[in-house]
């Protein structure tokens, strides 16, 4: 049964929805296109890290300013011994081969803390500096050179749901590991 609520005089709403909220990390204004000129780069290999069949990395491509880091999935064939292979890879979540994942945030109250894929500034030892912003969609294209070096080149999607912006950047060089 429907009620019925009579009132004269003046009325404060308030939406508890929630819809409001900025539920979102990214500090993005518009695209940015990294500059990773004098960046180095390392793949850290997991092996079958989430039990998937395939095998797990991750890349970090670090200058002094800028970070761009990736949860990589790759064929089960490909370890430490034969490093990172060639291939185009997109957003996806089933841990399949020839994808990424996400960003999520992990943070605590007492640090920033992310995983899976995102981009974000940083100056001396502080990191997660404006602007930053986990990923939510893209590509990454990995090719290995004929003189051995990797070139790297991402073209991702912020977290920014109402106003996606793309980061990009392109990165050439030796690829370290850890």
């Amino acid at each position: 049964m429907p009620h019925r609520i009579s009132y004269s005089g003046p009325v404060i709403l308030t939406d508890g929805s929630g819809e409001d909220e900025q539920n979102y990390t990214s500090t993005f204004d518009s695209d940015f296109t990294a500059d990773l000129t004098e960046a180095e780069a390392v793949a850290t290999f997991f092996g079958d890290y989430s039990n998937s069949g395939t095998n797990n990395w991750t890349l970090m491509i670090m200058s002094d300013t800028q970070v761009f880091f990736a949860d990589i999935y790759t064929s089960s064939s490909y370890n430490e011994d034969t490093g990172l292979p060639a291939g185009h890879f997109t957003m996806g979540t089933d841990y399949a081969e020839n994808t990424f994942i996400p960003g999520s945030d992990a943070s605590t109250s007492s640090y920033t803390y992310w995983l899976g894929t995102c981009f974000y500034h940083r100056q001396g030892y502080e990191s997660y500096i404006d602007p930053k912003s986990l990923i939510t969609d893209g590509t990454i294209d990995i090719t290995i050179n004929e003189d051995g070096t990797y070139t790297i080149v991402f073209n991702c999607i912020d977290d920014n749901p109402t106003e996606p912006h793309t980061i990009s950047g392109s990165w050439t060089g030796e690829l370290g590991s850890l």
